[in-house]
């Protein structure tokens, strides 16, 4: 028992440090934000319960990018595009309706679609609170979604996980 858990804490380790560090490098090496603060909750997801729907892939990839529009639309529709973000401006009503209607938005959409992923709830807030929101930066967390997603279905090998974890 102890030798499995072992294993699985090693496997979680490796497989955590391993995925941080190439988003991290590929983000310093491109000076783009690809490393944002979705990124540990989604890695948490399928280290720890990679059997959950939320867990797989399609879930990872169509969650995120329904958070990253649905933060978007919320920014357009409140007329934040391009304003400050919410640690420099503070709370404001408008930002507050933009992030209460990113996160509807979010979910209602991801029940719909059938792909829930809680992540995402913390991407579009990320958006909605202009924390990352501009084109850049968002095609900068489009692409990080991308290199997770692969990741994660890497972590997700039968091959590669330690038996019976």
């Amino acid at each position: 028992m102890a030798d499995k858990r072992t294993r699985a804490v090693a496997f979680d380790f490796v497989g955590a440090a391993a995925s941080v560090a190439v988003i991290g490098l590929l983000a310093w090496w491109s000076k783009q934000p690809l490393l944002f603060p979705s990124v540990g909750p989604t890695l948490m997801l399928v280290l720890d319960s990679r059997s959950l729907p939320s867990a797989r892939p399609l879930n990872i990839l169509v969650g995120h990018y329904v958070g990253l529009l649905a933060g978007l639309v919320a920014i357009a529709a409140t007329g934040l595009l391009g304003a400050p973000p919410v640690t420099q401006a503070g709370t404001t009503g408008p930002r507050v309706l933009a992030a209460a209607l990113a996160l509807a938005l979010t979910a209602s959409a991801l029940r719909l679609l059938g792909t829930s992923h809680p992540p995402a709830g913390a991407t579009t807030l990320i958006v909605a609170l202009g924390v990352l929101d501009s084109p850049p930066e968002l095609i900068a967390m489009c692409v990080s979604v991308l290199l997770l997603t692969g990741l994660s279905m890497v972590l997700r090998l039968p091959r590669l996980r330690p038996a019976g974890v």
